[in-house]
């Protein structure tokens, strides 16, 4: 890292390097210790009036001796000026720049989000401090004595170099020193927009066959088989639908089945700390492959005053040539801009929408038998009371089917313990649901209609239990006694 920001400094005049704030005492003692520094809070104590800004920027001018100098958190104090005195800022800065060609080398360190304003950016060069690679972990593992296996290299993939550092110190005072690194990796990911969670248990998808296909074919594009074969990484893929129908849950099954820990985004995190905390989160999603890149709601990103993040993201995704998926989810297919179905960045658009009743069914069967053993290898329900359950519940979605399976087992258990569900009690809660269709009809039909044609089924609608049925979906809607 310091031969980069060495080599840097000796072909541009102005640096801008972005940096975690604990990594900033560090970098300025080890790579900046020739630097003259300068403090704008020193100057603002010296002199209240004068501004400070047009008083560093003098006294650098001023300055008798050639160096280099180094700027703390510049941009931060900038951009709390009035419009008129940032001008006034950036034009004297342009005259800095000039001199600098002979006499002058100057550094920003940055260890906020701030943006690098337009005025400045013909003159500035921006570096992001990159964050440890292998072999600095390892470095690091064998001064406090940690045991650089594969699983403690991932654990500490993602941090800063003190805050890694930090963390060992800690985490050697702790019982169970893995155990600390991980909670405290996480929590710090979470501060930066990313929640990291590790590969999940097996996930078993019902219901979205086309889906489930794909995925065993993705398995083989990110094995050595592949590899040795020159193919490159798939780049990931986008899951369209309404509300409820399993997006998330699938995403969680892909990272289970490619065995990959799954790193989320919190969109609306990123959107405040804007382009910067977006480059970020993709290094740290870089440093951590193999991994799903999960971001739910990506359409956020597709809005018109953060056309930069979109921009940013679809080049990452275009140039990116390690092992990382990238899953986004959204609801309304025209929120979806073309240019991010373009191949070479989102290999694929899924809809995922509401189950048939054959998916129904499964999806009846999968969660009934996390409660119930019957219900793993057996229909239990002979196929007209299944008919009567799948008839009731036309155009209810996944995450509708499971409540409706929690809420019968609850009212069975709390009645009697040892009772089991009976297609009866089913049918009875499927009655009393109050589904999303039946309150949102429209506007679920819209979502639909927007998707149809534009995005690939992810289940075939195949029927290989239960008879062809034609029961209309908006049927009146069903009147539930009270009696």
């Amino acid at each position: 890292m310091s031969q980069d920001l060495n080599q840097l400094m000796t072909q541009h005049q102005i640096i801008l390097v972005r940096c975690n704030p604990l990594d900033r005492e560090w970098i300025v003692s080890t790579h900046l210790n020739d630097c003259q520094r300068w403090r704008l809070n020193a100057l603002v104590g010296n002199n209240a009036i004068a501004s400070p800004f047009r008083l560093l920027l003098d006294a650098i001018c001023n300055a008798s001796s050639e160096g280099y100098f180094v700027f703390d958190n510049y941009l931060t104090f900038v951009a709390t000026l009035a419009p008129w005195e940032r001008q006034l800022i950036y034009e004297h800065f342009a005259d800095l720049y000039s001199l600098c060609q002979s006499r002058y080398r100057l550094v920003l360190l940055q260890t906020d989000d701030t943006p690098l304003p337009i005025e400045l950016a013909r003159f500035v060069y921006e570096y992001t401090w990159k964050l440890p690679s292998a072999a600095e972990i390892t470095e690091l593992f064998g001064e406090y004595h940690f045991e650089p296996t594969d699983r403690n290299l991932r654990l500490a993939s993602g941090l800063a170099y003190q805050d890694l550092k930090l963390a060992l110190q800690q985490s050697g005072e702790s019982p169970e020193p893995e155990l600390y690194l991980e909670t405290y990796r996480n929590a710090r990911l979470s501060l930066m927009g990313v929640k990291y969670d590790p590969p999940p248990a097996f996930k078993e998808i019902a219901g979205l066959d086309e889906l489930v296909l794909a995925i065993d074919k993705l398995k083989f594009r990110f094995s050595q088989q592949a590899i040795d074969l020159g193919l490159p990484y798939p780049k990931g893929w986008l899951l369209v639908g309404i509300p409820g129908t399993g997006k998330t849950y699938s995403a969680r099954s892909i990272a289970s089945a490619l065995g990959y820990p799954m790193l989320s985004l919190e969109i609306d995190k990123i959107k405040v700390g804007g382009l910067t905390a977006m480059a970020r989160v993709l290094e740290i999603a870089k440093v951590c492959a193999p991994c799903i890149f999960y971001m739910d709601e990506i359409e956020k990103l597709f809005t018109r005053d953060d056309k930069p993040l979109l921009s940013l993201l679809l080049t990452w995704l275009q140039d990116k040539t390690f092992p990382v998926f990238v899953i986004g989810t959204l609801n309304r297919i025209e929120d979806l801009p073309v240019e991010a179905t373009r191949a070479g960045r989102f290999d694929c658009v899924w809809e995922v929408d509401s189950p048939d009743a054959e998916s129904r069914l499964n999806l009846f069967l999968l969660f009934l038998k996390r409660f119930d053993s019957r219900f793993t290898d057996d229909l239990v329900f002979d196929k007209y009371e299944w008919q009567g359950i799948l008839d009731e519940t036309i155009e209810y979605v996944g995450a509708e089917i499971e409540q409706i399976v929690i809420d019968t087992i609850a009212r069975v258990k709390e009645c009697d313990p040892k009772g089991e569900v009976t297609a009866g009690d089913l049918l009875e809660e499927a009655m009393q649901f109050n589904c999303m269709f039946e309150r949102n009809s429209k506007q679920i039909v819209t979502i639909r209609n927007s998707i149809r044609e534009l995005a690939k089924p992810s289940h075939s609608k195949k029927q290989s239990i239960l008879a062809p049925r034609n029961i209309d979906p908006y049927r009146p809607a069903k009147v539930v006694s009270s009696n």
